[in-house]
């Protein structure tokens, strides 16, 4: 990089008095780049209070709410949460992080997609910096695990991960777990990490009934700014064209 500067607009000055010449770097290489222990929280469109509950998610947010108090006990460590897509999971994961972080600053916790966890963990192999990898994950006070549905057939990340389970699980730490499908029904996951999914909470969440749906197209319209007569909010909740509405499928509509 290099600095200029005008001489009309600035007489008298010249590059090296501002800035000096900026000296090249070599890029670092992405397979040993190291991610932050601590994930950041997420902005306020992911605050568990933005969450519209309703007898379809009620249970599964009652769930998310226990696993972010870190300073209280739950009567288990690792939720699974499943459903189709749009209906609220991410929302909830890093809600739950969103939710940690502000009652406990200082927590070791992180939210991560399992594609993200597929090819970190490649890299680290790659770079021959496994143990690395593992101390990040293992040190964890709070795992929210999203998209496990993609570890389909990946048997090596597979095993790495029931490790990090078992190893989170035997430090005290807690697991939240996201998929579109129920752990028993995705493809090709191993005996022993099925195993795993299902000995913690499974929850599904409901696709929104209309007293949710009524909500949430009325909180969508308000964070927005928009006022809708109820003729219009009915329209959107009842169109006759459609059988369910998804979250995101209100939100496009709206």
């Amino acid at each position: 990089v290099e600095y200029g500067i005008d001489p009309e607009l600035f007489p008298g000055l010249s590059a090296p008095d501002v800035m000096p010449k900026a000296q090249a770097k070599p890029k670092a290489s992405r397979a040993l780049a190291k991610p932050r222990a601590k994930s950041e929280a997420f902005d306020e469109r992911c605050d568990l209070d933005r969450f519209v509950v309703g007898d379809a998610n009620e249970m599964a947010y009652d769930a998310a709410l226990q696993m972010a108090d870190l300073n209280q006990s739950t009567p288990f460590t690792r939720l699974f949460l499943h459903s189709d897509c749009g209906l609220g999971k991410t929302h909830l994961l890093r809600g739950i992080i969103r939710r940690t972080l502000a009652a406990n600053p200082q927590a070791r916790v992180r939210y991560v997609a399992a594609e993200a966890f597929t090819n970190e963990y490649i890299a680290s192999v790659q770079a021959g910096n496994v143990e690395s990898f593992r101390k990040r994950y293992r040190s964890l006070d709070l795992l929210c695990l999203d998209d496990i549905h993609f570890l389909s057939r990946k048997n090596a990340t597979q095993v790495e991960l029931l490790h990090t389970f078992d190893a989170i699980e035997i430090g005290g730490s807690r697991l939240v777990l996201a998929s579109d499908v129920h752990p028993a029904q995705i493809e090709s996951l191993t005996p022993g990490l099925t195993n795993r999914l299902l000995s913690g909470l499974v929850v599904k969440i409901q696709t929104p009934d209309a007293p949710l749906r009524k909500r949430l197209v009325v909180e969508l319209a308000s964070r927005r700014g928009l006022r809708l007569d109820q003729a219009a909010v009915q329209r959107l909740i009842e169109d006759p064209s459609r059988g369910e509405w998804t979250v995101r499928e209100l939100e496009g509509a709206l």
